[in-house]
């Protein structure tokens, strides 16, 4: 009778312990595909794929084996065919380059969860932070592609300074400044943007992390990071010169003309 017992808690565990497994590798195949899941269907991704969905058939001994089995081999017999039946109803989406990239450096369930759980704020923040980013480090040579970093303290209204770098002569130009940082040497702001750059880094790569420290605002970026609370709010290098001296559709020569201007 005790061996009996033994049997039949062995199968109820071992058709589980399969069908966790399984349903772990099938949320794994999304992401090795390159897809994220629409979370507000994620009943409907359940409902589509095969599945024991009456949790009284683990308690029948020898069933339990039986249907855990039959169930899985359903799925993988026709993965590609679930896999697109999925996309074609909405309930996953393809990731982007950033989104691949970032699920292939942690491959698995909750890199996937983390990606397909954000937010449209989320992803915009993170196209800010990528952006800016990218324009440090990219020799841009066309003042339309040029990204002005402004940043306002959050206990001060009225203190801000807006800055850009330029490539060309490798330095970073201030293009207003007002409040508690008039004054100031570049030198000091450029400390601070690379500072505020670091802290990017950080988010951008443990966004999950610092996701309840920064937060999409009508202004910008706001950044409550280890102490530091403080506004950040990309523009246009364009918005800081005067319309009178460049043309809608400014050539290349022009363009170089009036980035000297601003110089």
């Amino acid at each position: 009778m005790g061996s009996l017992l033994i049997l039949y808690c062995l199968s109820i565990l071992v058709s589980d312990v399969r069908m966790v497994r399984y349903r772990k590798d099938r949320l794994k195949d999304l992401g090795n595909n390159g897809y994220k899941l629409d979370m507000n269907k994620f009943v409907d991704y359940y409902v589509e794929l095969p599945d024991i969905f009456n949790p009284f058939l683990y308690l029948i001994p020898g069933y339990n084996l039986y249907i855990s089995d039959k169930t899985i081999r359903e799925y993988y017999d026709n993965k590609d065919d679930y896999i697109n039946t999925l996309d074609n109803l909405n309930i996953t989406n393809k990731m982007n380059d950033d989104e691949f990239t970032e699920y292939r450096a942690n491959k698995g369930v909750y890199g996937l969860l983390s990606i397909s759980n954000r937010t449209k704020e989320d992803i915009e923040l993170l196209d800010n932070v990528k952006g800016f980013l990218f324009d440090l480090a990219s020799d841009h040579k066309e003042l339309d592609q040029k990204k002005v970093l402004s940043v306002r303290l959050g206990d001060e209204d009225n203190s801000h300074f807006d800055i850009f770098y330029d490539n060309q002569s490798d330095q970073f130009i201030t293009l207003e400044e007002e409040g508690a940082f008039v004054g100031t040497t570049e030198q000091l702001k450029e400390k601070f943007i690379l500072h505020v750059t670091k802290l990017f880094v950080e988010i951008y790569q443990n966004f999950d992390k610092y996701k309840k420290e920064v937060d999409m605002t009508s202004d910008g970026i706001r950044l409550d990071v280890d102490n530091h609370d403080f506004y950040i709010t990309f523009k246009n290098l364009y918005e800081y010169i005067p319309d009178e001296e460049i043309e809608i559709e400014p050539i290349k020569e022009e363009k170089t003309k009036v980035k000297e201007k601003v110089k």
